[in-house]
């Protein structure tokens, strides 16, 4: 039987947060009507946190090759109503303004098909890296006008950067999450919702139940999208593969609590570390581990996200992991009632930058007073 494309296209014009919200207040009614929520906390700092307002869900976080900008990905409301999309963060005055884009297609950065930017971004994970021809890389999982991989230079501009379109991989299958490129002009991502999963009538019901929903792709030039075997998980969500060993994928289980390592070459999962918290994005530190990032637990921001509240009190956790012994470290903990929905950590010297899919700001966290 033939998926339902109308429930599929109204599955990808509703916002991850309010799927996830509907999913599980579905689930356990009675959360609708617990008081999680509360107004927005002031943006002066306190203690070793500082937050960084005006930004719109910053879900995803780069930091430049300078390290002297953040890349910031504004997850939308509502796909087809994306607001502003890529931001560019200065670091030195934590000003924050849109990224610059500019239009024209290149043979090799997409689908020979796919010659015309969408007319707005509605971005979502991105992963920055550098091309065999040097030439900076920015994938970015878009749902605005199409379900797709965009992929943009990035391009020093003065004292900051600017951004040129190239070309893209249209994904008709499934709602994307996270991406990473391969580093040979490649890369891989994660569907954590498959279409024909979305079709169901019992959606609702399949993904509270913490059973598979997604899986991983890859794509090269000339080579199409291809579903990786054996990479099934609940809630794929973010990925990242390490420049200094692309063998391996490593990528988050949202709602499976895991960070799971799968092999390209034997092509399944080898290795898994289990968490306390559900692991959204993973960035690289520069000693070459990662940052694993996300909410501690689900009761109050459903709750929360259930009664579109303008601020959700849930607690994160940011944590290392050892990419050869999957083993963690505490990198700092967030109490609840500082950030709506912690989705990911990059860390440049001692400070740790803390971006979240819902809410109005970013927190700039210093490490040393901290700890």
């Amino acid at each position: 039987m033939k998926p339902n494309f109308l429930n599929w296209t109204t599955a990808r014009r509703i916002s991850v947060t309010f799927v996830l919200g509907l999913i599980f207040g579905v689930a356990d009614p009675a959360i609708a009507k617990t008081p999680s929520d509360t107004a927005p906390p002031s943006c002066n700092p306190v203690g070793a946190i500082s937050p960084v307002c005006g930004v719109h869900g910053p879900e995803d976080i780069e930091l430049t090759p300078d390290a002297r900008h953040l890349v910031i990905s504004e997850l939308p409301e509502h796909f087809d109503h994306p607001a502003r999309g890529l931001m560019l963060m200065d670091l030195t005055t934590d000003h924050v303004a849109p990224l610059s884009i500019s239009s024209k297609f290149e043979v090799g950065w997409g689908d020979p098909t796919c010659t015309a930017p969408p007319a707005q971004i509605g971005s979502h994970g991105i992963h920055l890296s550098r091309r065999p021809d040097g030439r900076l890389e920015l994938f970015v999982v878009n749902h605005a006008q199409r379900e797709s991989i965009e992929a943009l230079e990035l391009i020093r501009d003065g004292a900051g950067y600017r951004a040129a379109w190239h070309g893209c991989v249209v994904n008709p299958d499934g709602l994307m999450n996270g991406v990473s490129a391969t580093y040979d002009g490649g890369f891989v991502a994660t569907v954590m919702l498959d279409k024909a999963t979305a079709a169901r009538k019992d959606v609702l019901d399949v993904m509270a139940s913490g059973a598979d929903t997604g899986y991983l792709v890859e794509w090269h030039p000339g080579a199409g999208l291809v579903r990786l075997p054996n990479s099934e998980a609940p809630m794929n969500n973010g990925i990242q593969i390490l420049s200094s060993n692309p063998r391996f994928i490593y990528f988050n289980a949202w709602t499976g609590e895991q960070v799971r390592k799968y092999d390209r070459q034997t092509q399944r999962v080898t290795a898994f570390a289990d968490l306390t918290f559900h692991p959204d994005n993973l960035r690289v530190r520069t000693d070459g581990k990662l940052i694993v990032t996300g909410i501690d637990e689900l009761h109050s921001w459903k709750a929360c996200t259930l009664a579109r509240s303008a601020f959700c009190r849930t607690g994160f956790s940011a944590v290392t992991l050892d990419p050869d012994t999957m083993a963690t470290a505490l990198l700092f903990h967030g109490e609840p009632g500082v950030l709506a929905g912690a989705s990911v950590g990059v860390q440049t010297g001692n400070t740790l930058y803390v971006g979240s899919f819902m809410g109005d700001r970013l927190l700039k966290i210093g490490l040393s007073t901290y700890h």
